[in-house]
């Protein structure tokens, strides 16, 4: 397959949330904009991302994926 743009990395992953009828507050504007970029389109790495801070807002029993829980996960290195 081939990677998705930036903007095509947003509606992937808000098709997928809209497809698993999760809240539209799931996650956070900025946060959206930080998966996209991080993963550079490729699918299955939005993927994996996607669950793992699913996971983790879990643990941490927030409601809401923001940009500061994608910061403060371990294993995800995003630069500031």
């Amino acid at each position: 397959m081939n990677t998705l743009n930036d903007k095509d990395s947003l509606v992937f992953i808000k098709f997928r949330l809209a497809n698993a009828k999760a809240p539209e507050n799931l996650f956070d504007p900025d946060a959206f904009n930080i998966m996209s970029s991080h993963c550079r389109g490729n699918h299955r790495q939005i993927m994996n991302m996607g669950t793992l801070l699913l996971a983790k807002a879990f643990y941490r029993q927030e409601k809401t994926i923001s940009a500061e829980l994608i910061y403060n996960c371990d294993q995800i290195e995003i630069s500031e």
